[in-house]
């Protein structure tokens, strides 16, 4: 119910025409391309994110299993409002994947929810999704593959902790992925990080993102239950930056491939921390919770750092650390 009148008010929202301050337009390719967004859990189709997506000013085209269109009335309603169009499960439908392409090619926005490449057993499967084929086809730039997140069906397995799991994730989602880059995205949950990257490498990965969250817990000392309803959850935020740092410097020593460093940043600072560790990019992820131009301000504190310590450029401080 507190989704439904989210979603209610987002619509709202929508049509009233708030001026929003689009940052960053900037950087978006001038060659007409659209953009395909391909996040791994259903509740990513958050109305919010659907609404800023038609504000920055790309229509947003979202593509799901069938079974989701189907929820309740008012979602089903919704769904077809925002553009969102229903794939049955297991017919390839070819000709929705063909009309995604070439409304991606024409300047359109699209969000896939993927199907999971496992069994319930944990044997890897086929890609079920036409989201790399669309990736793919329609040239995006780049595709990342998260493999840090536990595979429920398969009883709780993190593929991303294991190395030959992780590697196998990598050729499966390289074999789909035509001459689209694959960035891997790796876990903090592990004894030996180097050796998930390692693997992930080999396998083929043109670039690695990390750290994802750090598995944590909460309990409510009233009721005794967890926070949250699957217990244990991820940990983000301003805490995990060390972790991130370190994490960074050792993959960056491990492999030879760019590395896009994440967790924690907030400031110029935090970003210029994880390029000195290793990093060629930085990401920002929980701050945008708390300040939408986060990433806006790291840009500048990035840039500040880099004038005062007379570098040409801020890529000069990737890998630069000086260990004792």
């Amino acid at each position: 119910m507190f989704y439904a009148i989210v979603v209610a008010l987002a619509w709202v929202i929508w049509h009233l025409g708030f001026a929003i301050k689009v940052v960053g337009r900037e950087n978006l390719p001038k060659d007409g391309r659209g953009f395909v967004l391909a996040p791994n859990h259903l509740s990513a189709i958050d109305p919010v994110f659907v609404v800023l997506a038609r504000f920055w000013g790309k229509k947003m085209l979202v593509m799901a299993k069938e079974e989701v269109m189907h929820v309740n009335p008012f979602f089903t309603w919704f769904f077809h409002q925002v553009g969102v169009f229903g794939v049955t499960r297991g017919r390839g439908d070819t000709t929705a994947v063909e009309d995604a392409i070439e409304k991606v090619r024409a300047g359109q926005g699209l969000l896939i929810f993927p199907e999971g490449t496992r069994s319930k057993t944990g044997e890897p499967g086929k890609l079920k999704s036409g989201a790399f084929v669309i990736a793919s086809a329609a040239g995006v730039d780049m595709i990342e593959v998260n493999i840090s997140c536990p595979n429920v069906k398969a009883g709780g397995l993190a593929y991303g902790t294991r190395p030959e799991l992780a590697a196998e994730v990598t050729e499966m989602a390289k074999s789909h992925a035509g001459s689209v880059p694959v960035m891997v995205k790796l876990s903090p949950n592990v004894t030996d990080v180097t050796e998930i990257a390692r693997a992930v490498a080999d396998a083929g990965a043109d670039a690695l993102s990390l750290i994802n969250t750090l598995r944590g817990m909460r309990i409510d000392v009233n009721t005794r239950h967890p926070v949250l309803k699957m217990n244990t959850g991820g940990l983000s935020g301003p805490a995990v930056l060390p972790v991130a740092v370190r994490m960074v410097w050792e993959v960056s020593q491990a492999v030879k491939v760019p590395v896009l460093g994440m967790g924690g940043v907030s400031k110029g600072e935090d970003a210029a921390q994880l390029m000195l560790a290793g990093a060629s990019a930085v990401a920002v992820g929980t701050a945008l919770f708390a300040d939408p131009m986060a990433p806006i301000r790291v840009r500048d504190g990035l840039e500040a750092i880099a004038a005062r310590q007379g570098l040409f450029a801020v890529r000069e401080l990737t890998g630069a650390v000086r260990p004792w």
